[in-house]
């Protein structure tokens, strides 16, 4: 088992990767007309390089994912930040638009591994009741960086040139690789078991584990061995053979093929288009409109974005804890003791797991609906500033709790491919976020702000709607995918 002390620094240093993943994403933006004017090109043109970060940002993590379930993680982290900082010295000197335009597409495959694998690393260390607690840190990380990232990026464009965001990201890409190779422990629980294993039986202290760790602990074998799952997880028991071999290849369908579940599905779309619309709405609005309803230069509207972050900060660990002691609670009234809970890694087949994750959620998804539609008509009528900035912050409140809650049901549903399950998800959000960005522009063009945000909202009913079905039917769904899951492995 880990201590806390090492979960909280595993977290927080996977929490890193993320804050320079998001850097290299939002603080591009800032600098988009001067890029434009070195180039010599259209800003329509250089909106392609967002554009296709973006389409690569959504598929890259279904080969990252499976890669990193199957061969570990850190190898894909070491992997993925070398590539990394090759992009960024490259961006930093690049001088045709072309090769600006590749290397965006390389950078943007390489950054989109630490997400998903930094999620799965969570669910390597932590026990269903703590898991959310933890998720937070990395969903506060990633509500930071919406605030600081086009910050970070105007501030550096105006003061020294858009090149200097790169080499910047160089320095931070061999910052987090050198803490990769000295402070990160390899987590994926099948090899942290082979090694352990290996260790034993041949006497030796050799792990899989960080080079200032077996310096530090060399007279004493070192491995953190995840407690055995109950008796209750059938899909555990199913696949333990499937992934026990770290030399299979990964199987790159299998995002696709997670789909096929309708609960996976219903979970994903529910999450993925309510994110989706309340991040495509505010995020790409703000820039346009507020400079032209309220006249804000591009610092001002930089700064727009905080109250966005806060409410989800907010909102994050208010959800996370409450999370975490409904599970304990609901736990508890099943006769689990505190032991078995702080331990508990894979959820039995008759635990509640959907009532337990998706417990309130409907109502704070209503709450946002609402918030959502007022939010056009208060830009409509041209409100003070400081209103549809609380709004923003209340939508960030609203936005935490179903992702928490739905990333943790997922990561207790498929406990075994975490990193793959998270792609799953990425994947299906990019594109829903894809078919928002693209419609509400042009929504506000033929209708206006406040009949768009009110179309929007009254969309997100698809979310309201989906969460009792779940809860309704879904330990059906699960009892059946367990038992064909079991049939098919007896069929071996």
């Amino acid at each position: 088992m880990y201590s806390k002390r090492e979960k909280v620094l595993i977290t927080f240093i996977v929490s890193a990767f993320c804050l320079v993943s998001a850097l290299s994403n939002r603080s591009y933006y800032p600098a988009l007309p001067l890029i434009s004017k070195d180039f010599n090109v259209s800003v329509s043109l250089v909106n392609m390089t967002v554009m296709v970060y973006m389409v690569f940002q959504g598929i890259s993590p279904c080969f990252w994912g499976p890669v990193a379930d199957m061969w570990g993680r850190r190898p894909v982290y070491l992997i993925s930040f070398i590539i990394f900082i090759g992009t960024c010295s490259g961006l930093a000197i690049i001088n045709s638009f072309s090769g600006l335009l590749v290397l965006r597409m390389i950078q943007s495959f390489s950054e989109s591994s630490c997400n998903v694998i930094g999620f799965g690393t969570i669910a390597d260390i932590t026990t269903s009741a703590e898991r959310a607690s933890y998720n937070n840190i990395i969903a506060s990380t990633l509500s930071i960086s919406m605030a600081l990232s086009p910050i970070f990026g105007g501030v550096i464009s105006n003061q020294l040139s858009w090149r200097w965001i790169f080499w910047i990201l160089f320095i931070l890409g061999a910052v987090s690789w050198i803490s990769i190779l000295l402070f990160l422990p390899e987590t994926l629980r099948s090899h942290v078991d082979q090694d352990r294993n290996a260790a034993l039986k041949h006497n030796s202290n050799r792990s899989d584990i960080p080079v200032m760790k077996w310096v530090t602990r060399n007279k004493q074998l070192v491995c953190h061995s995840p407690s055995s799952p109950p008796t209750g997880s059938l899909e555990i028991k199913s696949n333990s053979k499937k992934y026990s071999n770290r030399y299979q290849s990964p199987n790159f369908l299998e995002q696709i093929l997670f789909l096929r579940h309708p609960d996976i599905f219903l979970i994903i779309i529910s999450m993925g288009w309510f994110s989706s619309v309340s991040i495509a709405l505010f995020m790409t609005t703000t820039p346009t409109h507020f400079s032209t309803i309220y006249n804000l230069n591009t610092l001002q509207i930089g700064l727009c974005y905080v109250p966005y972050a806060i409410g989800s900060i907010v909102g994050s660990f208010i959800s996370s804890r409450l999370l975490d002691q409904y599970f304990k609670n609901i736990a508890s009234k099943y006769q689990m003791t505190k032991e078995t809970i702080q331990k508990l890694r894979n959820i039995p087949v008759d635990f509640p797991i959907y009532r337990t994750r998706l417990h309130g959620i409907v109502f704070v998804i209503a709450i946002g609906q609402l918030v959502m539609i007022s939010y056009g008509w208060v830009l409509y009528v041209r409100a003070h500033l400081s209103v549809p900035l609380a709004f923003q912050f209340l939508v960030g409140v609203c936005n935490a709790p179903l992702f928490n809650g739905g990333n943790s049901l997922l990561i207790d549903l498929i406990p075994n491919r975490c990193a793959s399950i998270m792609a799953t998800s990425t994947l299906v959000a990019s594109l829903l976020r894809a078919l928002a960005v693209a419609t509400v522009e042009i929504g506000i063009d033929h209708i206006g702000l406040g009949w768009t945000f009110t179309i929007f909202g009254v969309s997100m009913s698809i979310s309201t709607l989906i969460i009792p079905v779940l809860i309704k039917y879904g330990p059906k769904w699960r009892e059946c995918r367990i038992y064909q899951q079991k049939k098919e492995e007896q069929q071996k």
